[in-house]
This record gives C-alpha cells, structure tokens and sequence, in this order.
C-alpha cells in the first residue's frame, strides 16, 4: 500500500509541474504556430531524454517546421502509464494523443465522455491514408457501439510464444531435439539428472517467471497443448479470465509436478518483472523456456550477453506439444499494440491525423525506425532493410533515441512477410534463421480472438481483482504439494469465479450474441 502511495504522489507531482509548464502558453503563439502533446513512453534508459532526442528534433523539423507546428513529447513512465493516464485525464491535461495497451482503460475514457469519435477526421484525406495502413481488421479493436474511438496500432508479427531449449545439452546427451511432451520431458529431467552444462545446483531446466500482467507466458505453449477444444464464442469470452478456459486445470497439474521434480525455476513466484527469469537464461543456467519469440535471445543485447557469459550456448525453437486432435494449439496476440486515443481536450485533433498518416510514409517510417545510414546502421539493401544495426550503447550520445516513437506500428513492416523474414535474417546472419522458424512456430495451429465490440462495464471495473486472484491461482497451484494440489486449485478457482471472472464472462457472452447473432455465425458457437 505504502509502495503505491508513493507511486500516486511522485505522479501527481509530475502532473502539476506539467500542468504548469502547458499553461505557460497558449494554443497559438503570436506568429499562429500551433502547438501538439504527443505521448511517449518513458522506459528509464540511463542517457535517454525522451522528450529531447536526436528523433524529437528529427520530427520537429520534418513534421512541425514545414506545417508552423511545434510537437511536444510528454513523458508516460512506462510502468505506470494506467496510473498516469488516469491522472492525466482526469485532470483535462492528457496529451493531444494517448496511447496504452490497457482496452479496459480505454474503454473507460470512452464511457465517461473522455475521448474524440475519430470518424469524421478519418473521412479527410490524411484519415484515408491512416485507414488504408491500418485496414479494417486493425480498426475494428478501437470501435465501441460503432463509433470509431481509437486507431490501434497493427501489431506485424501476431504469433505469440514458441518455447526454446539448449541444443549444445541435446548433442553433449545424445538426445533429439524433442517433437513431443513425452521427449520434451525426457530432456528436462536429463538436464537435471546429467548436467551437461555442469552449472551445479544452480542449474534451471526449465525457466518460469510470474510476469503480473501476463503471469501465465511462461507456460503458455504447455497450457495452450492442455487446453480442451473450443469454439470461438468461448475464446473471446474468457479472454479476460483465461484461467477458465477449460483444461486449464490440468495444465497446471502438469506444471505442479514439473515444479515438485525440480524442473522449474525455484523461486518463479518472486519474478514478478522477469528480471530473473532473463539473468538466469543469460547466464546459460536454463535448459529451456517459453517466450514470444521477438523478445528473446535474438536482440544484439541478448546475444551478447549470452555469448560472454555461455559462449557455447545454443538455443533452438522447438514446437512439441500436440493437444488431443492432433494441433500444436497457440494463442496468439490481438492483431493490435496499442490504443491511439485523441482526448476530447486536443486541441488540433486533424494535425493528429496527419501526424499519424505522415508516419505511414516509406521514407518516414524508415528514418523513424532505423535512423541514419552510417551511424545507426551500415547501409540499405535495395529492399531498404538496414544493414548492421546498432544499440543505443554504440552510437554516439548526440544521435541516440527511445524505441517508442513510432506510433502506427508495433514492430517493423517492410511491406511482406518474406521481407520482414529477409530483415530479421540480414540483422543477424548467425542466428535470424532460428528467429525465423520462432515465429513460424508461433503461428502454427494458432488460435485468434474475435474482438467483442459491444460496451462491457465489468471489465474495467473487476479486471485488476480478477488478474490477482489469478495470479495467486496459477501460483499456489503450481507450488502445492501434490498430494494438495486439487484442495488449494478447487478453493481457489471458487474464489476466482466469485470475485469477478464469473461476472466477466456472463457479460462478454451476452455481449457477443449481440454481436455475433447465432442465426448468422452458428459457426462461431
């Protein structure tokens, strides 16, 4: 509690100092240049000013100068960005444009009158363009009663998990690299009982965190495997109480006793940001673990870290968990990153517009997302992928910039599939091959969520007590005592249901049949 007090006032003291600073001027100057807020997110990198950067001024002078517009950064602490948004709208101090991944949130500005219909603005010609990039299968996340509320960003590589596991300790075994649960297992329990790496008893077969906001990514690929086949009715319904989808309970009956084998990260409960969960892959401790596979040991941070401290250290993809049909059954992300959202406080709603269809440009993009040939990468290929990138920590301090500034895209587009594959190779000639196949595993047997368009309250309201119920569900379940386990997963799948996902899901059902009539997609049913 006191942690949070903390947390509310140093926010609230940045929110009057920037009041101040936004009322010292008006909407125009004498010479009617007009001024606009954008969102950045604040992730804390040490010599990164995220409101003044190489790319803050690279946008000034592209974007503002040439249209007598002055474009402002205000800085959103990543990992309070609900809490501050909340306190930005409140206060009708919100940026000109938001952007969080929180639907609930959103939905919530949307109910209280806080957010401009976009419509209107996506019929002139910069909203045609923005339209056009994003399509409708983006667009139809940010409608409410079908009224158009936000512009998600299209979010380029969808697969969600592939699981890893260290192909040096298969061949130092004279193992395969496993295609089922049975091999899978089989290597585990022989990274436990042999040790090909010979770490000793720090030694992690397989890695396991307890992430809050998605406390079950670790285990994803095994719980998915688990999971009883459903119909697309009760995919979207439970996607805001994924624990009661049903099998869930034997999946983390399998994960209960990997844990009691000493299989699994020891202390998982206390990772609650991961950082362990990475320092102990890093280390070359961990036999195996399931990520999504564009944040895993593929960045040039990673791979460096991994090679000085386990320079033999080979992880590989694996994809071998097959459900009761025969399916390698995944979930998958939303089609989507994040909301962009115009408060009805902007004070140049079009200039948004514009500023987001301007993103869209080839050339824009490009420099948004890469920089300068010669400093921030070698060269370009005819495709115009960069060559040779590099992190922040090699490039000089003057030309350094955050990775949030790109707002219509979460990850990198070169227009299609085989030329984002190509990138992805070309940025790492040692390894993008296994990057790839990662996300070729990602997107086998997938399962996607339909989006629920229709007003839900119960979401916004229980969301927060329902994730931490079960967060202690998945937690405790998979660290019983075996002999334990159905006693404390029953009692706390009670108390789940009774604490709001039960109320969850009626809601999202009825409101699915809304839209989603049965006589029209008995198929969906």
């Amino acid at each position: 509690m006191r942690k949070r007090q903390v947390l509310l006032i140093g926010l609230l003291l940045f929110l009057v100092s920037s009041m101040l600073w936004a009322g010292s001027g008006a909407d125009r100057d004498a010479g009617g240049r007009r001024t606009i807020r954008l969102s950045i997110f604040d992730r804390n990198v040490a010599g990164i000013d995220v409101t003044d950067n190489f790319m803050t001024r690279w946008i000034q002078e592209n974007f503002g100068d040439p249209r007598n517009v002055n474009v402002e950064f205000v800085p959103i602490p990543r990992a309070q960005e609900v809490d501050m948004f909340n306190i930005l709208m409140a206060a009708n101090n919100a940026p000109d444009i938001g952007h969080i991944y929180n639907e609930a949130v959103v939905f919530s500005y949307v109910r209280g009158g806080g957010l401009l219909p976009l419509d209107p603005l996506l019929n002139s010609p910069s909203g045609r363009i923005l339209t056009e990039y994003l399509g409708e299968a983006v667009l139809t996340w940010g409608r409410w009663d079908g009224i158009q509320y936000a512009t998600p960003s299209k979010r380029i590589e969808v697969g969600a998990t592939s699981t890893f596991i260290r192909k040096d300790w298969l061949d130092t075994l004279g193992l395969p690299v496993p295609t089922t649960f049975r091999e899978f297992e089989t290597a585990l329990y022989a990274f436990r009982d042999r040790d090909p790496g010979r770490i000793g008893n720090q030694l992690i077969p397989m890695a396991l965190e307890a992430y809050d906001p998605n406390i079950t990514w670790a285990a994803a690929t095994i719980i998915d495997a688990m999971l009883e086949p459903m119909t697309p009715r009760m995919l979207s319904i439970t996607r805001a109480a994924e624990l009661a989808r049903p099998g869930t309970k034997e999946a983390l009956r399998y994960l209960n006793r990997l844990y009691n084998d000493r299989l699994l990260s020891p202390n998982f409960a206390l990772d609650t940001d991961k950082q362990q969960f990475w320092r102990d892959i890093l280390s070359g401790r961990v036999g195996a673990f399931i990520h999504s596979p564009a944040g895993t040991l593929y960045g040039a941070g990673n791979r460096r870290d991994l090679a000085a401290n386990a320079p033999e250290a080979v992880f590989v993809p694996i994809d071998p968990f097959i459900n009761s049909q025969g399916l390698r059954y995944k979930r998958s992300n939303d089609p989507i990153g994040y909301y962009l959202f115009i408060p009805r406080t902007a004070r140049f709603p079009e200039l948004i517009i514009d500023y987001l269809a301007w993103q869209t440009e080839v050339d824009v993009a490009n420099f948004i997302r890469s920089g300068v040939e010669g400093i921030h990468y070698d060269y370009r290929t005819p495709e115009g992928i960069p060559i040779n990138r590099r992190v922040n920590d090699d490039i000089p301090a003057q030309y350094r910039f955050p990775g949030d500034i790109y707002y219509v895209s979460n990850g990198t587009d070169y227009g299609s599939q085989e030329l984002n594959e190509l990138a992805i190779m070309l940025a790492n000639p040692e390894s993008g091959h296994l990057h790839v196949e990662a996300l070729r595993v990602a997107n086998t047997d997938r399962f996607d969520v339909l989006p629920i368009n229709v007003p839900m309250d119960t979401v916004g309201r229980l969301q927060t007590t329902v994730r931490n119920k079960g967060n202690e569900l998945y937690v405790r379940s998979i660290m019983a005592p075996p002999a334990q386990f159905d006693q404390v997963y029953d009692q706390l799948y009670r108390e789940y249901l009774d604490v709001g996902a039960r109320a969850i899901m009626d809601e999202a059902s009825a409101a699915f049949e809304i839209q989603y009539p049965r006589a029209r997609y008995s198929h969906y049913y």
